[in-house]
């Protein structure tokens, strides 16, 4: 056999060995256990700062404090007329004239704040008086044998004692509002802040409105 024989033998003999040793791929195993977990690396750029949230509900009211100490007390105040009337407003008492017209028999008065209201009895009417001077505003029809009076902060109410009832007035101008049946002869009126009472004489009751 000459030389390239040989060769040609060995090539086909190593290329049996090698097919024979190297085999088919194999499955793949089970995964091996994890590893440590590797340190901690060092913390970023802290980012932008983010936009205000919505406002939240308000927190209930806080307990009331403790009162302050009292403050020192002020001088005393200037003596006053016992003759002046104190009502919403002080008028002199020394006025050049002090008796001003109303209707037949005033029976009773009040104060709207800026007028005084006078029921005149036999009338079945009320006065209306300018309280700064006494000058006529405005005569008004009530019902029968006007009494008592009294003021609600807009209306004027008026007891008619005959007629078992109250009218009831609107200040500024006088205008008739309404008629509201009480008692037997109402005679007593007053305002409480929130409603009208009437004392009825003959029936000894009083009513509300």
């Amino acid at each position: 056999m000459n030389h390239l024989g040989k060769l040609s033998a060995i090539i086909i003999l190593v290329a049996l060995l090698a097919s024979s040793v190297i085999g088919c791929t194999g499955e793949q195993g089970i995964a091996g256990p994890t590893g440590p977990q590797g340190l901690q690396g060092e913390q970023g750029i802290q980012g932008h700062e983010g936009p205000v949230g919505p406002r939240g509900e308000r927190g209930p009211q806080g307990e009331q404090g403790i009162q302050g100490p009292q403050g020192i007390e002020g001088p005393p105040g200037a003596s006053l007329n016992p003759l002046q009337i104190a009502t919403l407003r002080w008028y002199e008492a020394s006025e050049a004239s002090n008796t001003f017209t109303a209707g037949f028999d005033p029976q009773s008065i009040c104060f709207d704040g800026a007028n005084i209201w006078v029921t005149n009895l036999w009338d079945n009417t009320v006065t209306k008086l300018d309280a700064s001077d006494g000058s006529s505003v405005g005569t008004y029809s009530v019902g029968d044998a006007p009494w008592g009076i009294c003021f609600d902060g807009a209306n004027i109410w008026v007891a008619n004692s005959n007629s078992d009832d109250v009218t009831k007035l609107r200040a500024s101008n006088g205008d008739f509002i309404g008629t509201y049946s009480v008692g037997d002869s109402p005679r007593g009126i007053c305002f409480d802040g929130a409603n009208i009472w009437v004392a009825n004489y003959f029936s000894d009751s009083v009513t509300k409105l």
